[in-house]
């Protein structure tokens, strides 16, 4: 991924995370996020392929902990963490294939009501 590509991603890197807070998102914060995602010009498709395969599995963990982030993940470490595991090789083999839906549907099962509400807050922002 070059440069230009990391730092076009970083807003949505940063807004997708919002997901994974230990705290409910409010009307505001949805529509703030919506209008990265509309200002980012990624499809609906992208952004959530960005999800599943770069903001989920690093900070996916943090919905599990009983003491979890609320109040925002430090950028620069969502940022190198990001990045960390997109330079690093990725499962490619059978086991990893057999694993994707399982894991994408535990990303779905935390992220599916905002992204109701965030697609919904979508159609009205207009770029």
């Amino acid at each position: 991924m070059t440069a230009v590509e990391i730092e076009r991603r970083k807003p949505v890197w940063s807004a997708l995370s919002e997901f994974y807070l230990d705290t409910e998102l409010s009307k505001e914060e949805i529509s703030r996020i919506a209008k990265v995602f509309s200002e980012s010009k990624f499809s609906f498709e992208e952004l959530k392929e960005i999800n599943y395969s770069e903001v989920g599995p690093v900070v996916i963990t943090n919905l599990y902990s009983t003491a979890g982030v609320w109040n925002g993940f430090d950028k620069e470490w969502l940022f190198e963490q990001i990045i960390k595991r997109l330079n690093k090789k990725k499962g490619k083999g059978l086991l990893a294939k057999m694993f994707r839906p399982v894991y994408r549907k535990q990303i779905d099962k935390f992220c599916s009501d905002y992204w109701q509400a965030v697609t919904t807050e979508m159609k009205n922002h207009v770029v």
